[in-house]
């Protein structure tokens, strides 16, 4: 448990950093003991310069000349890194320095605000192998280098971040050495990123982003990711098109989708394109319905009369649609060796942010 001692008199700023505390410790889940100390003996037996100040767990934390704001996003800040953040959920950024990766880095800090999430910026570094023989190969390690120029970037956010409100989502950084793909794949695994947000490039450099990073990531990740289109920039999203493909897949991602949903009271349009007619969609509204009961979902069979990346793509046109979203299935060996994802093609063409959910999600 966390102990703080917050020092200080009756004012307006005392008051200030009271109640900022309170809503953080809460929002971030943080068990704390926290004491209130108006004895003035203690302020000069404790050198205490300047009140409100505040003591994190012995530690005395003052006013160094900054004002009221400064000085609570200082010390809330602290809070939050010394207990990991408490129970707040992770929006993972991958970072490249490309415009693909800032407009989805804007996108990503657009959504923590809404959700009250925090953002954690990852760039990973693969050192380049230089051929020195047959037998042997020298590494091109830029990494201190490397780590110089991302730490510099993300000072720069954190700048930007820093003259926003005190409700600004927090943003931390991580600069990992080796492959990019298994990197962020292995940290969507922990339980604390919510999703990942990456930019995509679209579909006029489809054989580039048919191997690339973002989408091996959205196939492989632990948790949904968002692809964000390079000319997309966030708008608050309202209205949702999902792509139905199997029942028991479409189940499992509910409760995840249903989060993004509930930002601005989304409605949902659960569409499945067939010439056949034979999915029943009687369990999955139901479904829907205990999960988001305020919201609006409805369920739409079209026909496929064009190639269904075009077909989907133009009905997300028509109702204006802010987000489209999938499951992506696990396939077998020979599946994934001789047939054509639709997701993955979706991937590439996709002119709307995407949001991709993974059949074992819930399971």
């Amino acid at each position: 448990m966390l102990n703080v001692e917050l020092f200080g008199t009756q004012s307006e700023n005392y008051e200030f950093l009271k109640m900022q505390l309170s809503e953080t410790f809460a929002k971030a889940g943080i068990e704390v003991s926290m004491v209130e100390n108006q004895n003035v003996e203690d302020f000069i037996s404790n050198d205490i310069q300047k009140v409100p100040a505040l003591k994190i767990d012995d530690v005395l934390f003052e006013r160094n000349g900054e004002d009221i704001n400064e000085y609570v996003k200082r010390v809330v800040l602290k809070i939050l890194e010394k207990e990991n953040y408490g129970t707040m959920k992770k929006i993972l950024v991958p970072l490249d320095y490309s415009e693909a990766a800032e407009n989805a880095l804007g996108f990503a800090y657009r959504m923590a605000e809404e959700m009250e999430s925090m953002i954690q910026v990852v760039h990973t570094y693969m050192p380049d192998l230089i051929e020195a023989s047959e037998y042997t190969a020298i590494s091109n390690d830029n990494s201190k280098e490397e780590e110089k120029i991302f730490n510099s970037y993300l000072n720069e956010i954190q700048d930007i971040r820093n003259e926003s409100d005190l409700e600004a989502p927090v943003i931390e950084g991580n600069f990992i050495q080796g492959w990019p793909t298994k990197e962020i794949i292995a940290l969507s695994n922990s339980d604390k990123i919510d999703f990942v947000v990456m930019g995509s490039t679209g579909k006029s450099v489809e054989k580039k982003i048919f191997g690339s990073v973002s989408t091996k990531v959205a196939s492989d990740a632990s948790c949904p990711v968002i692809l964000v289109p390079n000319e997309c920039t966030y708008k608050p999203i309202k209205k949702i098109v999902y792509c139905c493909d199997d029942i028991e897949s479409d189940a499992n991602v509910v409760h995840d989708l249903s989060r993004i949903a509930r930002i601005h009271g989304a409605s949902i349009d659960l569409i499945h394109f067939t010439n056949d007619g034979l999915y029943e969609p009687s369990a999955l509204l139901n479904l829907w319905k205990n999960v988001y009961p305020k919201g609006e979902v409805r369920f739409i069979q079209l026909p496929i009369d064009t190639s269904f990346d075009e077909a989907l793509n133009t009905y997300c046109d028509e109702v204006s649609a802010d987000l489209l979203a999938l499951v992506r299935k696990k396939r077998s060996f020979l599946d994934q060796l001789f047939h054509v994802s639709k997701t993955r093609k979706l991937m590439i063409n996709s002119r709307i942010p995407m949001w991709i959910g993974h059949s074992d999600m819930n399971s």
